[in-house]
């Protein structure tokens, strides 16, 4: 930049300078050519290395630009990971909800078993008291139907021991006061024969 400053000073001189005389303009016009010279040489160094500066800017532009680019894609991947991380954590909080409820009604399912449970527990207690009464009621009235069933022998016996006395005492007093028939009743013919009626 300076060595173009300097030249454009140098110009705006012999501009200047042109009208006068020609010796001058000769003088001026060399010592231009000295200084156009010495401004040449000083403007290459800096032409050069102000593309040299602008080369390596435009290096610096490009890496720059290709890490802004790694940077949006890595970016992008992060905000895509992001993202797949949500639906899972929305899914696991959905399957949390889920198993949260069928804990809560398998809790309640076990709850209401081992009430039923119980329940039979004591419906088979009552159960088992009831049948052990109604066996002894069972027994008690075996016994009583064993001990009714020896009185009616024992009454038939009896009854049999009278019927038989009754009919051979009437066939006695009969058989004294006749000789001869006798009439009986069909009841006392077919004891005495021994065929029951």
């Amino acid at each position: 930049m300076q060595a173009k400053r300097t030249l454009a000073n140098v110009l705006r001189r012999d501009r200047s300078l042109g009208a006068s005389d020609p010796d001058d303009r000769f003088a001026t016009a060399s010592s231009s050519d000295v200084e156009l010279e010495s401004a040449d040489t000083a403007v290459v160094p800096t032409t050069d290395r102000l593309a040299e500066q602008e080369e390596r800017a435009s290096a610096q532009v490009q890496q720059l630009n290709d890490r802004l680019l790694r940077a949006r894609t890595q970016l992008d991947a992060a905000m895509a990971a992001d993202e797949r991380a949500e639906a899972v954590l929305a899914e696991l909080s959905a399957a949390l909800r889920q198993l949260g409820k069928e804990t809560e009604a398998a809790e309640k399912e076990r709850a209401l078993t081992e009430l039923e449970n119980q329940c039979v527990r004591e419906d088979e207690d009552t159960i088992g008291a009831e049948i052990g009464a109604v066996k002894q009621r069972v027994r008690e009235s075996v016994k009583e139907l064993e001990a009714t069933r020896a009185s009616e022998a024992m009454a038939t016996a009896k009854l049999r021991a009278a019927v038989e006395a009754a009919t051979l005492a009437r066939a006695a007093v009969i058989s004294q006061q006749m000789s001869g028939n006798m009439t009986i009743s069909r009841f006392e013919y077919e004891y005495l024969i021994g065929r029951p009626c």
